[in-house]
């Protein structure tokens, strides 16, 4: 009677007789065991020959173009069990090969055409094992530099590109990486690294939207400015607005200190003030679009309207903003009518 590894080896060469994809029944049945067993076995050593064999049918399968919907679900989740049981091995061969740069590329390749797919749930499970491959790395200099090598092509979709679909795609890698790794600690020097390496392209993308170029270094390519400004940017365009202000609220939330102290929300708060000085008909949406993300609490409220508060010489556009901020506080029910709530001894 043929053992696991001899019935899977025969599954998988059957499969690739006569078509270029591995079907979606032996996909889905990889998934449910026999790839955790062959990659986990104590007994017999999978090659460096054969694990290359079966990853290539698996992620080559994941990006072929006929590959879509329930088959690509399943070949989501057979990369998945692929890199998880991988990583478990009790063969250092096997983990190496799990834990290469080479297969880590190839799955985030995975991770991209499964969202330009519009396959959401599958291209985050692969993201998410993607992430968690790199908190369990051995190596943690390799594993900082797949996150930071990763994160930068994410920022250049992100900061230049035009394709909206993409953008959004942009930040959902880009929360999750948030959200999963410590990327936070070197994100303004990556936003940095981008916008230096794209800088034509990044100066005709805030004249684009009325930036001028007056406006300060620190505003225009220092630190995660360039991000805050690219995602009130994306914002703007229906298809990725919903990801690009879940990421703003969440780089917004940090209470982190950057770039001389300033934490993100103050420098959000200042990068919304250029923009809409820049773009004054843009207020009406922002208002009931952009700012209710935002001041999704009463201190980040009132840390706006403090930042926003009417000066002498203050523009036309401060003011707009102003009382746009004091609107959604009212919406939110941050402040009353009779002002006990207002943060700065006014009234409503």
């Amino acid at each position: 009677m043929p053992s696991s590894n001899e019935v899977l080896e025969e599954s998988l060469t059957s499969a690739a007789t006569g078509q270029s994809v591995v079907s979606h029944e032996i996909l889905s049945d990889l998934g449910k065991g026999p790839l955790k067993r062959y990659l986990t076995s104590t007994e017999w050593k999978p090659s460096t020959a054969q694990l290359s064999r079966l990853w290539n049918r698996i992620w080559t399968s994941a990006l072929s173009p006929e590959v879509k919907d329930k088959h690509l679900t399943a070949a989501c989740n057979a990369l998945c069990v692929f890199l998880q049981c991988g990583a478990a091995s009790s063969w250092l061969e096997v983990r190496e090969f799990s834990f290469s740069k080479l297969v880590w590329d190839a799955a985030f390749d995975v991770v991209h055409k499964a969202f330009q797919d519009s396959k959401t749930k599958p291209g985050l499970q692969v993201l998410e094992t993607l992430t968690r491959h790199l908190e369990i790395h051995p190596d943690e200099a390799v594993a900082r530099s797949i996150l930071q090598d990763s994160t930068l092509r994410t920022l250049t979709t992100l900061l230049i590109g035009t394709v909206p679909g993409h953008m959004k795609e942009a930040c959902i890698i880009i929360t999750c990486f948030l959200r999963k790794t410590m990327l936070f600690t070197v994100l303004p020097t990556l936003v940095e690294r981008c916008v230096e390496a794209n800088k034509v392209s990044w100066t005709h993308k805030l004249h684009e939207h009325n930036i001028p170029s007056s406006i300060s270094e620190e505003h225009s390519s220092r630190g995660i400015s360039p991000l805050l400004f690219a995602l009130i940017f994306s914002s703007r365009l229906s298809e990725p607005r919903s990801a690009s202000l879940k990421l703003l609220s969440l780089v917004c939330s940090r209470e982190d200190k950057l770039e001389g102290s300033v934490q993100p929300g103050v420098l959000a708060g200042a990068v919304i003030q250029i923009y809409l000085a820049a773009n004054t008909a843009a207020l009406g949406d922002f208002a009931q679009d952009v700012l209710p993300v935002l001041l999704s609490n009463s201190a980040r409220f009132q840390s706006f309207l403090e930042q926003f508060a009417p000066q002498a010489d203050s523009q036309k556009s401060d003011l707009y903003t102003f009382l746009a901020v004091l609107y959604v506080g009212r919406m939110k029910s941050y402040v009353s009518e009779e002002g006990s709530d207002f943060p700065i001894g006014h009234t409503v």
